[in-house]
């Protein structure tokens, strides 16, 4: 889960890392009542609900015509949260809603509104060919008749053709007039105000591959801080900023000009003429883009206030339509125009070509597809908005798969190839990318050459994340120093220098990214709305926490809407953002960021992890293995957890011990899973590219890593690994969590060896059968892991053919279904469905089981923190001697015990339960941990309990402690699980030290309430009785008890009152047991009483 990868929205691209925070929520209803605050808050645990039901819908609009949104209150919502935004058509007045508006609509909360992290944009595929003009993949230096552009079946050269460019001959200027003629056609800011109904009011006009929030100095738009004087106030530009000083009135550009050498970051000033010195090329910034422009830009190839029609394009006879017009003009496509600036003399091959653009629907990009036509054929056709020279069609993000991500390969027989490529069907596409969080590296890991399959020299990738077969080289330069460098300060320099390169080639056209507000159903708790990107699509800690006592669909099940199609969900291959909201559930990483602020990195699979630069202990300076000798920059060592399970551990009996071990996550697993994200060329392969190997620890190199069944020694038993990488750069660890760990044994070539008891070898060396996977598996006919069952991670949630553990239920399948209910594949058609299951055992509802639940289950978290008693941060020997020792009888001790806290704590359980029936089934006697009232005698069931987290570090490593992570649920928690409301109660005195004097009464307030608060709150109730335990000679009392609270009275304030009759230092332990409501499923029918206690000094004089 949370595992970061590029995935077009588009596809919608998924790229994590950096920095984002969780805003407030906007609510129609005056005061918050369904237990959801502007403070929503998050826990490392999960998940909450038992099934994620996802509905699969034609569009964006019918999706939420089922979500009932902008529909009457006579509506019956169909679904539980939606994985689109409301349109600002339906969302308030301020926005153009007329009825029905969503923010206003009782039945919702309404997100407040976030600029979405992503772009939308037009592609060009550089692999094609305009009216007669190669684009030679974006490449510098092309001339008519060279034989350079990659671009036949199969990879062959191609000759490169312009005929009629100006400079003669210059074929890549000829492709660059082409692409900025386009892209003049378009009034940016005029585009966005337009289309405002569907991509939301406070939607901004962009230039840059850059999200707003990427804080990343820039040129033109969007607008904000790292631009801040774009247009100038009459006293000249906003002074601070590098290179910001442009005349009174005019436009500036924080990014150049300046002059820099391949392949550096040093920045050179201009010659006096203002040339570059030799040996270094121009960072112009936004105005030096437009090869015939001259003067300020307003925005990227847009120079005047034109007047535009009603969907912001320019019209004719304007001064962007016309310099439009001089761009094919020089692209050697017409010799003239006419006083409306529409092109004449045009050559055979533009008057009678045709380019094929295929448009979508979603997220405002009709708009933008039916306007570009026109637009452009106003400029071909002699102002008819109408022509044969662009054939338009819009398209749906399933469609997309085949007619544009589709790259192919060199060879239909690679791994996980079966169409060879390129794909030149295609010239035009209305796409969008959708990045989790800001961090700056979307450039390099959407427009790279190594990641255009194998045409450029990276590696076979049916569905790669550069389907636009962009392969220029002096970007490459750049945007993989951005990647690579050490520092974020080198690495955003040289990303200055690979934005303008992209902006002068005009790679794509960035156009503009959306505003969004997101609806999901009143009653839903802990649903959070992460900055930039929502409140589920790219949020897997909603759909971990989400959780309701009273849902449409018992369990609860959650109902979520999606707004297509699927077409495949191999992890190795899946590409849409539809794809992604179900990969990333099944699978985990070993690293997680907090969805509050992705800054922080949390171990996830791991104990712990450690970075190493290159020559510290245990890392070496280089390091060859089957693919070549590489220098070493970095490792990140890691503390495997023993005790992560597959989803298929169900098929192994209790007794069979090599079944167990083999069906748990190893460090061979790890190292699979990187080697070949790494080699077939998909859209994880980026979070792969600065991995060179993964190494076990050298005291147990190398096959000696494993016991018989090709694990771990056993279960529960961890494993350390280093990761060697290519370099120490700003962003290795965020890039080692977008890696999904998949299981060697599924996925590993079926000509592996396999050793005596049956289980497969372990993953030694990299290029070893044993190490690769399965060309079958990845693509073909057999790819599918639905069909094949291989859809088996470790994640939090589950595909299978039913309950789990339960006779029959397939694993790894069976969990999608046709329209009409029938078995379904990895193609999830539009009426279909996918259902996944929490992962634990249906039957007994366990969430402590060692093997057939998750491993962060919130039964297992509870305990953990009952087990790291007293820090909260980690489990330690300490702890075992202290719960053997506390509850011995002691006459001097406060309580007549050793430790009476202590042992209170050690002596009730981690957590009060409530059965919400109408939630879910419920099993209050199996999912509580902690004592039960067997101490001092019986210490073995509390030292075992503690004794199986100790060695396991902090629940969150990665930060000082639990409570450093930005917006958790403090300790201690509210949680839920199925029909089950976890509770703990508060003490909060308003003093833990009292003064008085010898014979005088004094007195501090206790505040008693249950966790939760103010709203997260499980109903029922929770009777109270308050007592103390004190020092000899110290008399104390409280008041009022006993008392209980509800949901409408969560909290209680007492009085603790205090005298002696002699001077000194007492203390007194101010004690609150408090019972749960009895349920026929508690053990003997009792209630669960858990004590609290709270230590307070006393000082009499």
């Amino acid at each position: 889960m949370n595992f970061k990868s590029i995935i077009p929205i588009l596809a919608l691209f998924v790229l994590t890392l950096s920095v984002t925070s969780l805003p407030g929520l906007v609510y129609g209803d005056p005061v918050p009542t369904n237990g959801t605050t502007p403070a929503t808050q998050w826990v490392p645990a999960g998940p909450a609900s038992s099934v994620i039901r996802y509905q699969m819908y034609t569009s964006d609009s019918d999706e939420l015509n089922a979500m009932c949104v902008g529909q009457p209150s006579t509506c019956v919502p169909a679904l539980d949260i939606p994985d689109v935004p409301i349109p600002g058509s339906a969302l308030s007045p301020a926005s153009g809603c007329t009825a029905n508006c969503a923010i206003s609509d009782a039945r919702f909360w309404v997100t407040n509104p976030t600029q979405q992290l992503g772009q939308l944009q037009v592609d060009f595929n550089h692999a094609a060919t305009f009216w007669g003009v190669t684009f030679c993949n974006g490449k510098d230096g092309v001339t008519a008749g060279a034989v350079v552009c990659p671009d036949a079946p199969g990879g062959g050269n191609i000759a490169a053709t312009c005929p009629g460019a100006t400079p003669a001959n210059d074929c890549t200027k000829a492709a660059i007039n082409i692409r900025q003629g386009i892209s003049s056609l378009i009034d940016k800011v005029a585009v966005t105000i337009a289309d405002i109904g569907a991509i939301g009011p406070g939607a901004a006009p962009m230039d840059n591959p850059l999200t707003p929030a990427s804080n990343v100095l820039h040129s033109g738009y969007p607008n904000d801080n790292n631009n801040p004087c774009t247009v100038a106030p009459a006293g000249g530009c906003t002074p601070g900023l590098a290179n910001c000083g442009a005349a009174a009135g005019g436009a500036c550009n924080p990014t150049g000009p300046y002059c820099v050498t391949t392949g550096a970051v040093t920045d050179y000033p201009r010659n006096p003429d203002g040339s570059c010195p030799a040996g270094t090329f121009p960072v112009g910034g936004v105005s030096s883009w437009d090869k015939l422009a001259t003067g300020t830009a307003i925005s990227a190839y847009h120079y005047a206030t034109d007047t535009t029609d009603s969907l912001g394009f320019v019209n004719p006879g304007q001064v962007d339509f016309c310099r439009a017009a001089d761009h094919f003009i020089a692209a050697g496509l017409a010799t003239g125009k006419n006083a409306a600036c529409e092109l004449t003399g045009e050559t055979a091959a533009l008057s009678g070509g045709t380019i094929v653009f295929y448009g979508r629907n979603s997220l405002g990009r009709h708009n933008l597809s039916v306007g570009l036509d026109a637009a452009m054929c106003e400029l071909f056709n002699l102002g008819s908005t109408s022509c044969t020279q662009v054939s338009l069609t819009i398209i749906s993000l399933a469609q997309a798969h085949p007619l544009v991500f589709t790259t192919g390969c060199k060879s239909a027989t690679e791994p996980g190839c079966q169409t060879v490529g390129p794909n030149t069907g295609w010239n035009l596409y209305a796409g969008g990318f959708f990045f989790p969080t800001p961090t700056p590296d979307n450039q390099w890991g959407i427009y790279d050459s190594s990641f255009a399959s194998d045409f450029c020299g990276g590696q076979p990738g049916l569905e790669p994340s550069n389907y636009d077969f962009v392969c220029n080289t002096k970007m490459d330069i750049y945007q993989e120093q951005s990647q690579f460098l050490s520092t974020p300060a080198a690495a955003e320099s040289s990303l200055q220098t690979a934005m303008d390169i992209f902006g002068n080639h005009t790679i794509i056209d960035v156009t503009w990214t959306p505003s969004v507000q997101y609806s999901y159903l009143k009653n839903w708790l802990e649903v959070s709305n992460a900055a930039g990107i929502g409140v589920a699509q790219g949020n897997v800690w909603s759909l971990l926490n989400m959780w309701n006592p009273n849902p449409v669909v018992s369990g609860p099940t959650i109902r979520w809407g999606q707004k297509d199609a699927t077409t495949t969900l191999n992890p190795f291959s899946f590409n849409t953002v539809v794809e992604a909201d179900i990969v990333v559930e099944v699978y985990d990483s070993l690293l997680v960021t907090n969805p509050f602020s992705p800054t922080q990195v949390v171990g996830w699979m791991v104990n712990s992890y450690q970075l190493i630069p290159g020559g510290g202990t245990n890392c070496p300076t280089s390091y060859t293995n089957g693919r070549g000798t590489f220098a070493v920059g970095a490792c990140v060592k890691m503390v495997m957890r023993g005790d992560i399970p597959w989803h298929d551990i169900y098929n192994c009996a209790a007794s069979d011990a090599v079944c167990l071990t083999s069906h748990t996550v190893t460090a061979s697993d790890v190292k699979f899973s990187f080697a070949n994200f790494n080699a077939t060329g998909g859209l994880v392969s980026p979070s792969t590219a600065n991995t060179i190997d993964v190494v076990y620890s050298p005291s147990v190199l190398p096959s000696s890593a494993y016991g018989p069944s090709g694990g771990a020694a056993g279960a529960g038993v961890t494993e350390t690994f280093f990761i060697y990488l290519h370099s120490l750069n700003a962003w290795a660890l965020n890039d080692i969590v977008g890696v999904p760990i998949v299981p060697q044994r599924i996925w590993v070539s079926a000509s592996a060896p396999v050793q005596s008891n049956g289980v497969v070898a372990p993953c030694t060396s990299i290029g070893t059968l044993s190490c690769t996977v399965d060309p079958a598996f990845t693509g073909g006919a057999t790819s599918d892991p639905i069909l094949a069952h291989k859809f088996i991670g470790s994640g939090p949630w589950v595909c299978a053919s039913g309950e789990l553990g339960v006779s029959g239920t397939v694993y790894g399948g069976g969990c999608t279904f046709n329209a009409d209910g029938s078995p379904g594949s990895q193609a999830v058609p539009v009426g279909g469905t996918a259902v996944l299951r929490k992962f634990e055992n249906s039957a007994t509802l366990n969430g402590l089981d060692p093997n057939q639940a998750y491993f962060r289950s919130k039964e297992k978290f509870q305990q953990f923190q009952w087990a790291a008693y007293p820090s909260g941060n980690a489990a330690t020997t300490g702890g075992i001697i202290s719960a053997i020792n506390a509850c011995k009888a002691s006459a001097t001790a406060i309580g007549g015990k050793v430790a009476y806290a202590a042992c209170q704590h050690w002596n009730t359980a981690d957590t009060g339960i409530i059965c919400v029936a109408t939630a879910g089934n419920c099993n209050v006697a199996t999912d509580w941990a902690g004592g039960r009232g067997t101490l001092p005698t019986n210490f073995g069931p509390v030292v075992t309990q503690i004794g199986q987290w100790i060695g396991k570090g902090q629940w969150t490593f990665g930060v000082a402690s639990y409570a450093s992570l930005a917006g958790v649920q403090l300790a201690p928690q509210t949680l839920a699980d199925h029909g089950n409301c976890y509770e703990n109660n508060v003490l909060s005195p308003s003093a833990t030290t009292i003064s008085t004097t010898v014979g005088t009464s004094a007195s501090v307030s206790v505040q008693v309430a249950v966790s939760g608060l103010p709203d997260k709150l499980c109903p029922g109730s929770v009777v109270v009785n308050l007592s103390t335990v004190q020092t000899t000679g110290l008399t104390a009392s409280v008041s009022p008890t006993p008392f209980t609270l509800t949901q409408a009275s969560p909290s209680q304030a007492t009085t603790l009152t205090v005298s002696a009759a002699a001077a000194g230092t007492y203390t007194v332990i101010f004690v609150s047991s408090e019972t749960w409501p009895a349920t026929t499923a508690t053990p003997a029918g009792n209630g669960v009483t858990i004590v609290y206690t709270v230590t307070i000094t006393v000082t009499v004089t």
